[in-house]
């Protein structure tokens, strides 16, 4: 890049890199890991834990739920940006221009990967309380099964755990944030009308 290049061109680099094939590529790697490891375990150790025989079940479902789930997440969002650059919003459109470009948005939505992709989020929370309650029903015998399923488990559904945690504190602070915008709005007001008042007084 050159090193006279404005800021706009930088983001624009850095945005085209990111949309690269390669990136791509790297991004899957990295992400298809975990569960291709869950799986890996899961199937290796399949009878390896008889204090709780459903454990390495729940490392080979949870592996193909999230590969079915990071799969789908990325179409659908391929799709929606294609949707998008297909039918862009311009200026001075009509009433009847919006609706038509609206029904042609529509029309090419990917709603039914879309539906696969959250029903493959809500199945996950619900498989992922079903982890912890094999987990804690089995703890008392954790030592009729193999460390690698058992601890594996453990571990997932605790970073799983610190992550919701993560992103519900994070939805709760925007949401806050969100709420105290008119009130910061308002107050800058106040404080804006007050110091014309001022300014006022002062000149009379």
């Amino acid at each position: 890049m050159p090193e006279g290049a404005s800021r706009k061109e930088k983001l624009a680099a850095v945005k085209s890199a990111l949309n690269s094939p390669v990136f791509d590529g790297v991004n899957y790697l990295f992400t298809l890991t975990i569960p291709i490891l869950l799986i890996a375990i899961g199937f290796w150790k399949k009878d390896g834990c008889p204090a709780e025989p459903m454990i390495p079940t729940w490392l080979i479902v949870a592996g193909f739920a999230l590969i079915i789930e990071r799969v789908s997440s990325t179409i659908v969002t391929k799709q929606r940006k294609s949707v998008d650059e297909k039918y862009p919003a311009t200026e001075n459109e009509t009433d009847i221009e919006i609706e038509e470009r609206e029904k042609l948005r529509k029309k090419n939505y990917p709603f039914l990967l879309t539906f696969v992709y959250l029903a493959c989020r809500a199945f996950q929370i619900v498989w992922f309380f079903l982890g912890v309650y094999w987990v804690i029903k089995s703890f008392d015998s954790s030592e009729q099964c193999h460390w690698a399923p058992y601890y594996l488990t453990i571990l997932f559904t605790l970073v799983s755990l610190c992550f919701g945690l993560f992103c519900a504190c994070c939805g709760v602070c925007l949401c806050c944030g969100i709420m105290a915008i008119p009130g910061l709005v308002k107050l800058g007001d106040d404080n804006e009308k007050r110091n014309e008042e001022g300014v006022e007084a002062s000149a009379v």
